[in-house]
């Protein structure tokens, strides 16, 4: 049995955080749903923004990148996170043409997260599997936890 002071949040349990987590299987055999409850017990207190880019509780849809995220966690599905990750490396290399922008995006994301779950991940494009390696590679370097 585990006792667990309540006061204390998921996000400080993992202490050392470990590296990250890849899970996989047949459709309909609640991979999503395995995530979601994860993702929703490492609440650490602040109002969270939710898929398609909405606070909780808010209708609004937001259009920044990665800029406003100042919280712990972030969950994104794969598709998402990739598009937020080609225009944030499009908006570096627009203002910084001859500089590598992958650990400027992985710095970004570590910033504003330290636990990130994504959903669906599926790379089908090899530039993407040339900028995925990277980017995990630094951000659990950063300490972001990838699930």
């Amino acid at each position: 049995r585990l006792m667990v002071n309540p006061a204390t949040t998921c996000l400080q349990m993992l202490s050392p955080p470990p590296r990250g987590l890849y899970v996989h299987g047949d459709v309909g055999v609640g991979k999503s749903m395995l995530a979601d409850l994860f993702y929703s017990v490492c609440d650490d207190g602040y109002n969270h923004e939710t898929e398609g880019g909405q606070q909780d509780g808010d209708e609004s849809t937001s259009t920044v990148v990665f800029e406003p995220l100042r919280r712990s966690r972030m969950r994104r599905h794969f598709n998402e996170f990739m598009l937020e990750t080609h225009q944030e490396i499009h908006r570096y290399k627009q203002e910084h043409p001859r500089s590598d922008p992958i650990p400027h995006v992985a710095a970004e994301i570590a910033k504003g997260a330290r636990l990130l779950c994504l959903d669906e991940m599926q790379v089908l494009d090899i530039a993407d599997a040339m900028i995925l390696r990277r980017l995990m590679t630094l951000l659990m370097d950063l300490g972001v936890v990838v699930v």
